[in-house]
């Protein structure tokens, strides 16, 4: 045995749920010592338990070593609702208890820290926020999805911290996210993490639809899936890429939300980056390898539809971006800050490579505008950066950033870009030119707090650790002006 916890006053006596060495968590009855019923097997070691009545129902809270919570009906044994994502590792540690009106679970780990949920629903209550980048970033209608560096995924519907929600989706970094059409045409969110798990999630409710599992080659015990990307077919299928370390690139057919089909091919080398789109009337997934080399996969016939040359100089592929337009133009960033343009499916460089950053490109993408798609690059340097570009006129743009820009994503006539600190950019081309502004008011660290009256008004003022100042009305609280150090 390995845990237990007393259940009392309960109409069949004083019961014992308890935990053994054999992975089994067991209902039994303290006064004769005998087996009630299992509550759960076979969800592998347990690191913590703890029972606690909710209204007129008896519920059981498991951790296992594995990073699940499952919830369990003590008296028909039955899940109550799907298993949530929580830290694993034999450290976690459970506790059951009423917070106001809501019989809460908490759940300590070490990578997220305290977390604390709905024993009933299994919602999130609250609970620490560690430091996290804005890995992966997109939109579904109107709602901007973040994929962070934490294994969390986070929505904000509008721009106000308190309408958003997040959920633990992946142990680990989330690679990709996206959106797909689910059954009868609904949008569902997929997102991809490092764990080598895939997930499909309800946005309405951040609830399970389904998972899949990548798998992981033996004998390797450490994640070996280095990118992934989610994109969609001219015919309306939806794909889920994943490219894993030993050269291997899967394919995940979706239509109707669900998994139709699975394709796979290996390219030369590490799948460093990973990016879908069309060249003329193929659907394709290109690949940038560690040593540079571009690779492209025909999805409509299934086969090779292009392979650049290995390159000459050896430049490890840290972000990619297929134009819209169908016209086979790529642009591939490097570790050595240089961007490099190359026609699809000629494999061709198009022109001399760019030097776009001091340090590694940490993000491509297009972003819409009067004049037609903009290429934009991001960097390890701080820099936003519109590159030049020989199919428009416009002049090249940039900015400095706080800190620097992770992650792009498409939202409609505007980009998005997530920075390493978790934080929303919307980058959006005018014709008076390109427009960034803050897309969410997220709650930032206060180092230091006060009150100064404008015009008879109190507005309160708050500092945090980056040198930011918030200025709110003392009324409703409403962002009224935002410094910046420069």
């Amino acid at each position: 045995m390995t845990h237990l916890d007393l259940v009392t006053e309960h109409p069949r006596g004083q019961l014992l749920v308890t935990a053994g060495a054999d992975d089994t968590v067991r209902l039994s009855s303290l006064g004769d010592g005998l087996p009630v019923r299992a509550l759960l097997k076979g969800a592998g070691p347990i690191a913590s338990l703890a029972v606690r009545k909710a209204g007129r129902q008896w519920l059981a809270a498991v951790a296992t070593v594995r990073g699940e919570l499952h919830r369990i009906d003590v008296d028909s044994g039955r899940p109550v609702g799907l298993p949530l994502r929580t830290d694993a590792g034999t450290s976690v540690r459970v506790a059951t208890f009423a917070l106001g009106q809501v019989d809460c679970v908490s759940v300590l780990g070490n990578q997220r820290g305290l977390q604390l949920y709905d024993l009933v629903t299994g919602e999130r209550v609250g609970g620490q926020v560690r430091p996290h980048d804005a890995a992966a970033v997109c939109t579904m209608a109107g709602t901007a999805v973040v994929g962070g560096s934490d294994g969390v995924v986070r929505l904000w519907p509008t721009a106000h911290a308190a309408d958003s929600t997040q959920f633990t989706a992946h142990h680990g970094p989330v690679l990709a996210v996206g959106e797909v059409r689910g059954a009868g045409g609904g949008a569902v969110l997929v997102s991809v993490g490092e764990d080598h798990e895939i997930h499909c999630w309800d946005p309405a409710d951040s609830k399970e639809l389904w998972r899949r599992h990548v798998p992981w080659p033996v004998p390797w015990d450490t994640p070996l899936i280095e990118c992934a990307a989610i994109g969609r077919t001219a015919d309306g299928r939806d794909l889920v890429v994943t490219g894993e370390s030993g050269g291997r690139v899967r394919v995940l057919v979706l239509r109707g939300g669900l998994p139709v089909a699975e394709r796979e091919f290996t390219v030369p080398g590490i799948p460093a980056r990973l990016t879908t789109g069309r060249v003329g009337p193929r659907d394709v997934v290109v690949v940038g390898t560690d040593t540079g080399r571009i690779c492209c996969w025909d999805v409509t016939h299934d086969r090779w539809y292009a392979q650049g040359p290995a390159p000459a100089e050896r430049a490890w592929t840290t972000a990619l971006a297929l134009a819209p337009d169908g016209g086979g133009r790529l642009l591939v960033g490097a570790d050595d800050g240089m961007v490099r343009e190359w026609s699809l499916p000629s494999c061709r460089l198009a022109g001399e490579p760019v030097g776009a950053h001091h340090g590694r490109v940490s993000a491509l993408a297009f972003v819409p505008g009067p004049e037609g798609p903009r290429p934009v690059s991001a960097g390890d340097d701080h820099r936003l950066r519109v590159l030049p570009d020989r199919s428009a006129k416009g002049a090249v743009w940039e900015r400095r950033m706080p800190v620097p820009v992770r992650s792009f994503g498409a939202a409609g006539d505007a980009l998005l870009c997530g920075d390493d600190r978790g934080h929303l950019w919307r980058l959006r081309a005018t014709t008076a030119g390109l427009d960034l502004t803050e897309a969410v008011d997220a709650v930032r660290p206060v180092a230091a707090v006060t009150t100064v009256t404008v015009h008879g008004r109190t507005d309160v003022v708050a500092g945090s650790a980056d040198g930011s100042l918030q200025v709110r009305d003392g009324g409703d609280g409403l962002l009224t002006q935002r410094l910046r150090p420069v």
